[in-house]
């Protein structure tokens, strides 16, 4: 049998006299080999970082890194096993199939048995895991669905092949295929059909049958797609085929000489196929010559090989002795200068003189001690050392003021270096906490949390959504709608959106909520997938989106069409009427698209609608950097060219496509549209120059301090921010649109909006929105001082981390800075500006009552909140 390691580019194959030995991919190089068995390995399944777990007929070993033995059972139970696999994805526990009817399970963590053994119809041939069934063919020709979460019951069975046992069978996703054998003229023989069931819900429902004349023998699903099957016979040859359309890509030969094809695998990456044959060879297939078994895989650790021995003649008077270093890297003394200094490290703690005088006269075996003067007979257990407490802690550094001093040092070291250094309240924290001493329940989060708000756990995979979720949660009309919405659907993102928002509104102050049923429940939408939101080593199906910044932009417009779509499903909507939802009155604008030939004239015109909107940018970045007002106003009504189908030609021509708004939202969502760095110049911050000055004098002559110029650079950025905290948007009757700026919304009350270009257009409504909510991508460049840190806190300052500004009021606070638990000094608490204090009294007394709101995702990596 043959086995691809799930974290090393190796894979793993067996003999029938008990070998085991790992091959490195895509060299094939013998990488470890020993004897696991005295006998036929029946099975194999690799459990990562070089371990295995191995049966045959009568034995189970587990070997760790190194193909070390560790674990050896020997019990009446393992007589006769033909068959194995892990009873759920990541499981500690093993599924064994018997020969005689039955299925056992044993706990590798435990090392036993775990209750009694299942009862079965007829003996086991074949055993595999799926996502959410483990289904076992029998020899009697059936295939039983069984539920790991209920001690493995049978959910549904189905009679596959009856006139034969069944051979191979695998399942992925809603699919289950099996193949067996059928008696003809007394003879058993491959079965040339290929059963196809859809397991969706549980049940098991036939599809089709796909014929393989050469006869199956070996069934795998192929991992990167979600129905491509590899069909293998006997005598090696294959094809791929998919089991939903029936559609073959071709038959293929493994070239055995003559000898039986006996196992198949696919590494997880699905670029690397093994084969094993009867006459001991292994055949890799690839899609390339460097063809990978995982996506993400581990470095292998390959063992130190001895240098070879430098022969020297017998007369040579030097020895072969290098030095130079001791074995903790220091130099030795010889090779210091007789004036070079050397660092000796702390100096000795000092003793007081009167303990001093007490030594002398107290030693033992070359040992000094004094006697603790706290210490008296009849005193309770303890009482010394307490009373002792003070002058040990004089000896003891304070442990605050000692990662206060290395956090100055780390910024003032970046500073000279040219690097940035972002406020510490936006800097990625990792809590570095045992898993034996505090579970997640018993975690004090409210040493990170100082606000009256919950926040959500950020531990997990896809946890990159938790700032979108926290800006949705702060609007009270999506709220209102999400938490009053109920259906029947097993996975629904609105249902799990609201019952998340209904945890934030009721978890306690500070406490954290885990967002793991929306989390599950958006790993089952296919639409995510194929969008590239999803990460994780599960989803090995999908394509991961690299950049974070694209990635949360790709969600937020997921998330809002996915919830305007799940409601026109409850309502029984068809799919056109997306203004008619909750979400389309909220973010919904209707936009009257046309389409024009250059050469013929033909035009299309068709209705459509957007819940968000994309900044574009300027190609010539030569040209002068315009406002955020005229950005959006191009970017909401465009007039492009494109090369699209004419009806008019019938061929491919130059078409003028124009985009007209015909109505304004509620709220406004927009994209900023960032790909890369060099996008920040439109933003008016130039980030090969940021974080390099370091002169600047006062009005009288003296250096500024650091301080100083922190605070002169902050309030020069909010006075030329880019983004405005107010704008209103002029919506013309031809569907062109015209944005004011301002600072507050009194301001733009005040102005009247002016008159449209043209003469024959004019302005029929107005809107006026309130920036409210920003979510922002923070990147700390990385430095040579951050090389002890871990890797997952090194990934995550290479991507970078979300972090979203939401402005609260009313009815959530009584006052814009006083959603702290507990008082404090105004402009100091987690969640306020960082401007000078004075900048913000005087935005947050200009502030006024929001008509609507204006949210921006994945803006750059440093902005006014």
């Amino acid at each position: 049998c043959v086995a691809a390691d799930p974290q090393e580019e190796f894979f793993w194959a067996a003999t029938g006299g008990g070998y085991m030995t790992g091959y490195l991919c895509p060299t094939g190089e013998r990488h470890i080999a020993c004897r696991g068995h005295k006998g036929r390995i029946a099975g194999m399944i690799p459990m990562g970082g070089s371990s295995t777990v191995s049966i045959s007929d009568r034995e189970l070993r587990f070997h760790s890194g190194g193909l070390l033995r560790m674990e050896i059972k020997q019990k009446e139970e393992y007589q006769a096993t033909l068959c194995c696999a892990q009873e759920a994805a990541s499981s500690g526990r093993i599924v064994l199939g018997y020969e005689t009817p039955g299925l056992g399970l044993f706990d590798l963590t435990r090392g036993s048995f775990v209750g009694t053994r299942i009862a079965t119809d007829a003996g086991v041939s074949c055993i595999r895991t799926g996502q959410r069934f483990l289904a076992s063919g029998d020899r009697d020709g059936s295939v039983t669905l069984r539920d790991p979460r209920s001690g493995l019951r049978a959910e549904a069975k189905m009679q596959a092949h009856p006139s034969g046992g069944v051979v191979s069978l695998d399942l992925k996703g809603d699919l289950l295929v099996s193949c067996g054998e059928v008696v003809r003229s007394t003879h058993t023989q491959p079965d040339p059909l290929i059963r196809v069931y859809d397991i969706r819900g549980g049940t098991s429902r036939a599809l089709s049958h796909i014929q393989f004349r050469a006869g199956p023998t070996l069934l795998r699903f192929q991992p990167k797609f979600s129905s491509s099957l590899l069909v293998v016979s006997a005598s090696g040859v294959f094809m791929m085929t998919d089991v939903q359309s029936g559609m073959s890509f071709g038959t293929q030969a493994v070239d055995t000489a003559g000898e039986a094809v006996l196992s198949a695998e696919f590494g997880s990456a699905g670029e690397t196929a093994v084969f094993g044959d009867s006459g001991g060879y292994v055949h890799v297939w690839s899609t390339s010559e460097q063809g990978r078994m995982n996506i993400y895989s581990q470095e292998t650790e390959v063992p130190p090989l001895f240098p070879e021995f430098d022969e020297r003649a017998a007369t040579d008077p030097v020895p072969h002795i290098e030095f130079g270093t001791m074995g903790d890297g220091m130099p030795l003394l010889s090779t210091y200068e007789p004036s070079e200094p050397i660092k000796l490290g702390m100096p000795p703690h000092k003793i007081a003189r009167e303990l001093q005088a007490q030594v002398k006269g107290n030693q033992r075996d070359f040992v000094s001690y004094v006697p603790n003067p706290k210490y008296s007979r009849g005193k309770p257990r303890g009482e010394a050392t307490r009373l002792m407490a003070p002058v040990l802690n004089l000896r003891c550094e304070d442990r605050a003021q000692r990662e206060a001093t290395r956090e100055r040092e780390r910024r003032e070291g970046r500073r000279a270096a040219g690097l940035s250094h972002p406020p510490k309240m936006y800097q990625y924290a990792e809590i570095k906490q045992s898993q034996s001493k505090l579970r997640f329940e018993e975690f004090d989060f409210s040493l990170y949390n100082r606000t009256r708000f919950a926040g959500l756990e950020n531990d997990l995979a896809n946890c990159y959504i938790n700032p979108v979720l926290q800006l949705l949660h702060f609007s009270p009309a999506l709220r209102a709608h999400v938490t009053n919405h109920l259906c029947e659907r097993e996975f629904c993102i609105t249902c799990e959106l609201g019952f998340l928002f209904h945890m934030l509104r009721i978890c306690p102050i500070g406490s954290t909520c885990q967002p793991l049923n929306l989390l599950r429940t958006l790993r089952q939408v296919r639409e995510a997938g194929a969008l590239g939101l999803l990460e994780g080593p599960e989803e090995l199906d999908t394509h991961i989106d690299t950049s974070l910044a694209r990635r949360v932009q790709s969600f937020s417009r997921f998330l809002l069409e996915q919830l305007a779509k799940e409601e026109q499903q409850s309502a029984g909507q068809m799919p056109a009427s997306g203004l008619a939802t909750s979400v389309g009155r909220l973010y919904g604008t209707a936009i009257h698209q046309r389409t024009r030939c250059v050469s013929c004239s033909h035009s299309e015109e068709r209705e459509t609608r957007s819940l968000q909107f994309d900044l574009s940018y300027p190609t010539n970045r030569e040209a002068p950097r315009r406002s955020f007002g005229s950005l959006l106003s191009t970017s909401m009504s465009s007039h492009i060219d494109v090369r699209a189908w004419c009806e008019g030609h019938r061929a491919y021509q130059r078409m003028v496509q124009e985009r007209r708004l015909a109505s304004l939202p509620e709220v406004l969502l927009v994209n900023t549209g960032l790909r890369e760095g060099a996008d920040m110049f439109w933003w008016g911050c130039d980030v090969d120059a940021e974080g390099k000055e370091k002169g600047g004098l006062n009005a009288d002559g003296t250096q500024k301090t650091s301080k100083e110029r922190e605070a002169g650079a902050a309030a020069a950025k909010a006075a030329n921010a880019f983004l405005p905290f107010a704008i209103a948007v002029d919506l013309n009757s031809d569907g062109s649109v015209a944005v004011r700026e301002g600072d507050d919304l009194a301001a733009l009350r005040a102005v009247q909006a002016p008159a449209a270009r043209g003469g024959a257009s004019r302005v029929t409504a107005t809107a006026l929105y309130e920036l409210t909510a920003v979510v922002s991508l923070v990147r700390l460049e990385f430095d040579d001082e951050d090389s002890g840190a871990s890797k997952r806190t090194r990934r995550a300052k290479d991507e970078g981390h979300l972090v979203s500004h939401i402005k609260v009021k009313a009815p959530y606070v009584d006052a814009p800075s006083g959603f702290v638990a507990t008082p404090s000094q105004f402009g100091s608490t987690p969640g306020v500006s960082p401007l000078p204090s004075a900048a913000a009294r005087a935005r947050v007394a200009a502030a006024a009552t929001p008509v609507a709101a204006a949210a921006a995702a994945a803006a750059p990596q440093a902005t006014s909140p």
